[in-house]
């Protein structure tokens, strides 16, 4: 990297110099004079003041001396002015751009957002099933090059984000950040949600695929819709479970995380940093083991949830429409409403076969650290009118003066070590690692040979001017004499 900067700073000193020499001679002038006049009123503020840096030799003559600009380098082959003149007050500008290029030229396929799906195993016994879990991974990793490259340009750029995808702390003693004083547990090393990071996920061939069974016929009888004042959560009969998991889990809810109308972000998982417009959540317990939802979320790995990262796309989704319809009916704290029953497969996303497995916990209080968590790489998708109808139909409260359940999402928990599995790889990249870098350099030297051309023109011009000036006073002098 520190070639790189070499370079670039003698590229732009060549440029800053030529530029200077296509100047006409009292522009030049002109310009020395200025500096001459501020450099010696500054050096006369400092004296003032008794800290003056200025060279006492050059100070006894009269003449103040330059102050050595910042940089790498530092050149005087125009005294009138100093060369670096031209260009100094641009270098910071320069620098950032030279900085975002190297950042390109780092990038490497392996770090490659795109993904292709990959098969899994058929996870036929609990033994070879249980060895594909996720397992705590001992403490001693460090930091990637670009989480230090990020914040190193943040804090000396002054670079600061707009807007966060995390979800503010409520105010009051119920804020996400007081949960620890009266749970524990919201306060533990393998808490939910997480920023997963495609580059430090694993790859697990074997990982066998989510199957669910019975979400195209959940049964006859009515499904019961709620408003609990923290989220709207719909009851699941217990003829839908899943399979592809160390025991059978069965479902038991679904409920919803959403943001506010205007603001970005309203999921708890996020992907790389970014944040959807809102999260779903299919509840499952351990039917094998437990008898209840309520005794399994308080065992390890007793619960099983789906997340499925939801986005704006074109067009209504009617499978979600079966809740977002029936909103109006539930809008305070408290209230229940029947649904009839429907396909809840069509709520998960299109391509089930990519997914993120991790051990994390509940995303409300009492945070219990017993979920196995499946979160989907695609996205399920709902209208703009379906997204707002969710942002502005309910309420946290029973009645009014009403408060709009909002921001109901909690923000990424520190992943601790903790490993994240993925059921697919990341695709090649367009370009391997040598051949963006063999470009880069391309780029550069071409760069540089077009600059060398343009100071070459420049130092031709001005040469041709001084022969032209040299010949017409030669010729003036020949017509006096004669």
């Amino acid at each position: 990297m520190m070639f790189f900067m070499l370079l670039l700073e003698v590229i732009w000193i060549l440029a800053a110099d030529g530029a200077y020499s296509v100047l006409p001679p009292s522009l030049r002038l002109e310009l020395g004079h200025s500096l001459r006049v501020s450099e010696r009123s500054r050096a006369r503020a400092k004296s003032k003041r008794g800290k003056s840096d200025l060279n006492p030799k050059a100070t006894s003559q009269g003449a103040p001396q330059r102050p050595r600009p910042p940089g790498l380098f530092y050149f005087s082959c125009s005294s009138n002015p100093p060369l670096w003149v031209c260009g100094c007050s641009l270098r910071p500008l320069f620098l950032s751009l030279s900085f975002l290029l190297l950042l390109t030229l780092q990038v490497s396929k392996s770090h490659h957002p795109a993904f292709i799906g990959v098969g899994g195993g058929d996870g036929s016994a609990r033994s070879r099933r249980d060895s594909y879990l996720p397992q705590p991974r001992t403490p001693g990793s460090s930091p990637g090059w670009r989480e230090v490259l990020f914040y190193l340009h943040r804090d000396v750029w002054g670079w600061r984000a707009g807007q966060t995808t995390t979800a503010p702390a409520p105010p009051g003693p119920h804020g996400q950040h007081h949960w620890q004083a009266s749970y524990p547990e919201c306060g533990s090393h393998a808490q939910s949600p997480i920023n997963i990071q495609t580059d430090s996920v694993t790859f697990d061939p074997e990982l066998p695929a989510v199957q669910p069974h019975g979400y195209d016929q959940p049964g006859i009888k009515p499904l019961d819709l709620h408003n609990n004042g923290h989220t709207v959560q719909l009851s699941l009969p217990p003829s839908l479970y899943l399979e592809g998991l160390p025991r059978k889990y069965v479902a038991a809810q679904l409920h919803l995380h959403w943001g506010q109308k205007g603001s970005p972000g309203g999921s708890e998982h996020q992907i790389n940093s970014e944040a959807t417009a809102a999260e779903l959540h299919i509840v499952h317990y351990d039917s094998e083991s437990y008898h209840a939802l309520s005794e399994a979320a308080q065992r390890p790995q007793g619960l099983a949830v789906l997340g499925i990262l939801i986005e704006v796309g074109e067009t209504k989704n009617p499978a979600y429409e079966h809740i977002l319809s029936h909103l109006h009916k539930i809008r305070y704290k408290g209230q229940n409403t029947s649904v009839p029953p429907f396909d809840v497969g069509g709520l998960l996303p299109p391509l089930r076969a990519q997914f993120f497995r991790y051990n994390g916990s509940l995303t409300t209080p009492p945070c219990y650290q017993s979920v196995l968590w499946t979160v989907f790489s695609r996205r399920a998708q709902i209208s703009m009118e379906q997204l707002e109808k969710l942002q502005e139909t309910l309420f946290s409260s029973e009645t009014d003066p009403s408060e709009l359940l909002v921001q109901n999402y909690r923000a990424p928990q520190p992943l601790n070590q903790r490993p994240v599995f993925a059921s697919f790889i990341q695709a090649e990249s367009l370009y391997t690692t040598g051949e963006m870098l063999s470009l880069g350099v391309g780029i550069l030297v071409g760069c540089l040979c077009l600059l060398l051309g343009v100071y070459f023109i420049a130092r031709k011009i001005r040469k041709k001017m001084l022969g032209n000036q040299k010949s017409v006073v030669f010729t003036s002098s020949q017509a006096t004499e004669a």
